[in-house]
């Protein structure tokens, strides 16, 4: 009953109904729901709830959101901060508690697609008629978007972007039925349309570095390394319009060139806790337009090293493993499609400022429960929080400020400021 109430949950988070049927708070509902259930299946099946580095991390993240606003006396900004991540922690905790089984992570999954499927395909009737889901109209420009957390294309692009790979794995996998593939193929045309209707750039780059990472997998070596170029390039020239004004002289690369600047001048004047969360804007007229920049900015390199570690702990759990024989696991090929997820939503979230959405932690949830599920089969994937593990996250977070830093530099002498 709990995994029922999961999925409904998920369709709508992403789906939204409660704009279009305005007169039942569908997501509360499900919320107080979810929460008797889960209560009453842990007292019939008692389980671990922090079994896993990603839940700890998750949850280490929420105490840093609070505390950036605490470590300066602003108990509002903490409460605050309490109150809008714990969406996201429910949210993820939600999946974790309800996702037990291998027929569940599959389900999941399935749902998940679907619903950014019903996305895309609202997103190209929106193009073409200038309302979508909803009634929700196109934008000024041109560009699509969806309702509730999907009202930005950006957005829209990225979570297009984190299903694409399970898409493409069945589209190319000549060992599915010729039906699956052909309606995977119909659905991935819809999403790859989708994208390119949303006009964001941050969409195509990371689609265009998800399609050459499957490439030079599936090709492997110089074959595949010249074929991920091509098709890398061939995404960024046949990307929309906005693709052309990729060019570090350009208004808004030289806005967010001085944004990334501005947080490194908040790191500096609170090395530790950053500027408090949701302050970002009260130090600089607009985001950082990238995540990690965002993060260590208003949370300090304590937050940072706690968000890093969230990506950290999915990449580790997901990465190729002689120890892991995903066809034993009766799993399939998820871990490698993960991976390529993962692979386009922190190359997305290098261009946004996506820390605290919620959609974003649907790929770390389903990353933690594959992981979980593959040991409990045997896997032995390392989940073990140890003292090498905490100096490579950290080493990630300072080595990330650097780049950023540097980055900042050259960028400035490249335009000449």
């Amino acid at each position: 009953m709990i995994y029922l109430c999961s999925l409904l949950y998920v369709v709508a988070i992403y789906l939204r109904p409660a704009e279009i049927w305005t007169d039942f708070p569908f997501v509360e509902a499900l919320a107080v729901l979810s929460v008797m259930i889960a209560g009453l299946s842990y007292l019939g099946q008692p389980r671990r709830i922090l079994d896993l580095p990603h839940d700890k991390f998750v949850v280490g993240l929420w105490v840093a959101i609070v505390v950036s606003n605490l470590s300066w006396g602003w108990f509002g900004g903490a409460w605050f901060g309490f109150v809008e991540f714990f969406k996201v922690t429910f949210y993820y905790f939600l999946i974790r508690f309800a996702v037990r089984e291998t027929w569940q992570v599959q389900g999941l999954i399935i749902t998940v697609v679907a619903v950014n499927v019903v996305l895309a395909v609202s997103g190209i009737i929106q193009f073409h008629t200038g309302t979508g889901l909803g009634g929700q109209p196109l934008l000024f420009d041109g560009r699509i978007r969806g309702t509730g957390i999907f009202n930005d294309p950006n957005d829209l692009a990225m979570s297009l972007v984190m299903i694409a790979p399970f898409l493409l794995d069945v589209a190319g996998d000549g060992a599915r039925s010729f039906s699956r593939r052909v309606i995977a193929s119909g659905a991935l045309a819809a999403v790859l349309l989708a994208i390119f209707y949303t006009n964001s750039r941050s969409g195509v780059v990371s689609l265009g570095v998800v399609v050459a990472a499957y490439s030079f997998a599936r090709l492997g070596n110089f074959a595949g390394a010249i074929a991920a170029l091509v098709l890398f390039a061939a995404a960024l020239s046949l990307g929309p319009s906005r693709m052309s004004m990729l060019d570090p002289a350009e208004e808004s690369a030289q806005m967010r060139i001085q944004a990334w600047s501005s947080a490194l001048v908040m790191l500096k004047g609170d090395p530790l806790f950053g500027v408090g969360f949701a302050r970002f804007t009260d130090f600089h007229e607009r985001t950082a337009h990238s995540s990690f920049v965002h993060v260590f900015g208003e949370l300090g390199l304590f937050g940072a090293f706690f968000w890093v570690g969230i990506y950290y702990w999915l990449v580790k759990g997901v990465l190729p493993s002689p120890t892991c024989d995903d066809v034993d696991l009766g799993v399939g090929r998820w871990r490698f499609v993960l991976l390529l997820s993962t692979i386009g939503v922190l190359a997305s979230s290098c261009f946004l400022s996506r820390q605290y959405i919620l959609y974003p932690y649907t790929l770390v949830a389903l990353g933690a429960c594959y992981t979980a599920i593959a040991n409990q089969q045997g896997a032995d994937i390392d989940m073990t929080i140890s003292a090498r593990s905490l100096t490579q996250i950290i080493a990630i977070a300072v080595g990330g400020v650097l780049m950023i830093y540097l980055t900042v530099r050259l960028f400035a002498q490249w335009a000449g400021l």
